[in-house]
């Protein structure tokens, strides 16, 4: 594990040593979680768009324009 020096204003730090100390953890531990959390929650969410746009190619193209124009309104819908 690398250590890493960071700066924040004071209200926040106060703040991340009260969560950590909620937690139960040091500061440093703590950070390193929710970055981790952010982290994985980032990468889900970039696999569930990743499949989603598979499955939009797979699947059935429905063709709702004539020419590029839609042709029917909304009460028609």
């Amino acid at each position: 594990m690398k250590n890493v020096t960071i700066s924040m204003d004071d209200a926040t730090l106060r703040w991340v040593r009260i969560e950590a100390a909620k937690a139960g953890m040091s500061v440093s531990r703590w950070v390193a979680t929710e970055l981790g959390g952010l982290h994985r929650r980032t990468a889900e969410r970039a696999a569930a768009s990743a499949r989603i746009e598979a499955s939009l190619d797979a699947g059935p193209k429905f063709d709702l324009s004539e020419n590029g124009k839609i042709t029917i309104d909304r009460d028609e819908m």
